[in-house]
C-alpha cells in the first residue's frame, strides 16, 4: 500500500497454519458469506463510487465471480492486520473483537459501512504444482493509496501518527500473526535471498516484478493494463529436475520448454535460448543453502515502459 512516488507494502508473518514462520500476503479462504448477493449493494459500486475507484468499465455492479474473492481478500486483511478497506473505519481497537463475533457481512451492516471493493486490481493468480502435497488456486489483489483526502481514513490506519488521537491504527492478530512487516519490495527480495526470511515462490516473482516500479502510479498503469488488456492467466509452475542439487529452475507458461524436461546444454547450463520464448525463475542456492540468487528470466512479459535487465536485445518486451 504505497505513498506517492514510493513503493512499499506489509506482509504478515504467520505463526501457525499452513506456511508457519512464512511472509506472506494476508489472506485466506473464502467463506460462504463472502459470496452472498447483498454484498453487491455494500461495495462502492454505481452511485456510490468512491473519489480515488477506479472505474475500469461501464458496468454498474461487481462481477460475482470476482467480487467474492475481493470481499474474502478485505475481511481476511481486516481480520488478521486491522486494516479496513472501507469508506469509514470504525473504532478498530473496539470492532476487532466485536467483529469476530458475528459474520463480516453484518458487521459492515451495522457500522453502516460501503466496502472499497473497486479499489482492488485483480493482478495475479497461481495454482499448485500437481505433484504439491496440498494444491492452492490463488488470487491476488493490489491496492494502491494516495495520500488524497479521499484516502485520508486509509493512511491513518497505517501511519496513526498522521492523527495521534485516533484509535484506528491497525492492530495485528496474535493468534495468527506473529509481526506486520513493512519494507519496499526491493529491501523483501534481498531478505529473501540472503535467507533472512522464508517466502513462497508466487511472492517472489511477484517482488521482483515489483522492485522494479519506483513510483506507485506507474506499478497501478501496469496492474490496470494486466487487468484490462492481457486479463489473469493462472501460473503453474513447472520444477525441472537438474542434475545439480544447488540449482532449481521453474519453468512457467509461455515457456518453449514448460512442463518439459530440460535436456539441451543451453537450458541447463545457462539461462535458455532466447530466440524463443522464455519464462522461468533459476534459484541458485549458496552458504550451506541459506543464501540464493533468485533470477527471473523472461522475454514474453510486456510491462510498457519497463524493460527487463536479464534480457537481451533484439526480444521485444
Amino acid at each position: 500500500m504505497p505513498l506517492p512516488n514510493s513503493l512499499s507494502y506489509f506482509v504478515s508473518r504467520v505463526e501457525s497454519g499452513s506456511f508457519p514462520s512464512f511472509h506472506v500476503f494476508p489472506g485466506g479462504k473464502i467463506e460462504y458469506s463472502d459470496g452472498l448477493p447483498e454484498w453487491l449493494n455494500l461495495v462502492d459500486v454505481g452511485d456510490n463510487i468512491q473519489p480515488n475507484s477506479l472505474q475500469l468499465s461501464s458496468k454498474k455492479t461487481e462481477d460475482l465471480s470476482i467480487l467474492d474473492f475481493k470481499i474474502c481478500a478485505i475481511r481476511e486483511s481486516y481480520e488478521e492486520t486491522g486494516f479496513l478497506l472501507a469508506s469509514k473505519i470504525p473504532n478498530i481497537h473496539d470492532s476487532i473483537k466485536s467483529q469476530h463475533q458475528k459474520e463480516f457481512i453484518n458487521f459492515v451492516k451495522d457500522n453502516d459501512i460501503k466496502v472499497l471493493s473497486s479499489r482492488l486490481l485483480y493482478f495475479c493468480r497461481w495454482i499448485t504444482p500437481k505433484q504439491s502435497f496440498r494444491r492452492w488456486d490463488v488470487q491476488f489483489f493490489m491496492l494502491n493509496i494516495s495520500d488524497s483526502q479521499e484516502d485520508s481514513n486509509l493512511l491513518v490506519q497505517i501511519y496513526p501518527q498522521l492523527n495521534p488521537s485516533s484509535n484506528t491504527n491497525m492492530m495485528h492478530q496474535v493468534s495468527e500473526l506473529v509481526c506486520l512487516d513493512w519494507r519496499t519490495p526491493d529491501k523483501f527480495y534481498d531478505a529473501f535471498c540472503e535467507g533472512e526470511i522464508k517466502t513462497v515462490t508466487p511472492q517472489v516473482y511477484m517482488l521482483n516484478q515489483m522492485k522494479m516500479f519506483h513510483r506507485w502510479q506507474d506499478l497501478q498503469n501496469f496492474a490496470i493494463y494486466k487487468d484490462t488488456v492481457e486479463g489473469i492467466k493462472p501460473f503453474i509452475s513447472y520444477l525441472n529436475l537438474k542434475p545439480y542439487p544447488a540449482v532449481k529452475i521453474y519453468t512457467l507458461p509461455g515457456d518453449h520448454m514448460y512442463q518439459t524436461q530440460f535436456e539441451d546444454k543451453i537450458d541447463l547450463e545457462q539461462e535458455g535460448d532466447f530466440s524463443k520464448p522464455i519464462h522461468r525463475v533459476i534459484v541458485k542456492k549458496f552458504c550451506k543453502g541459506k543464501k540464493k540468487n533468485v533470477r527471473i528470466v523472461e522475454n514474453i512479459v510486456n510491462i510498457p515502459g519497463i524493460k527487463f535487465p536479464t534480457v537481451p536485445l533484439p526480444n521485444k518486451l
